[in-house]
């Protein structure tokens, strides 16, 4: 469904391509049920630098938009597909 807020709306001869580039690099966390935020994170074919680059984004900006920044996180873990998680904060 379009949404507004993401600018998803185009107008009818409006070109789709920077859009589509632009929603393919788009995250969306939410939570609802549980006080915890799952993401993935990257993939193996990834450089680790890769990796810790886009654990520090997500990092920063959960904690930007949360009321009281940082007091609120309580623990950060990092978890492989088949691995126990592995407490990084």
């Amino acid at each position: 469904m379009p949404n507004p807020k993401l600018g998803s709306i185009l107008p009818a001869k409006g070109q789709i391509e920077p859009l589509y580039q632009r929603l393919q690099k788009t995250v969306r966390a939410s939570a609802r049920k549980a006080p915890m935020i799952q993401v993935k994170i990257g993939g193996e074919e990834q450089k680790e630098e890769e990796v810790i680059d886009n654990i520090m984004m997500v990092y920063n900006q959960v904690m930007h938009n949360l009321p009281k920044e940082g007091s609120n996180i309580k623990g950060v873990y990092l978890k492989l597909t088949m691995s126990k998680p592995i407490k990084i904060n």
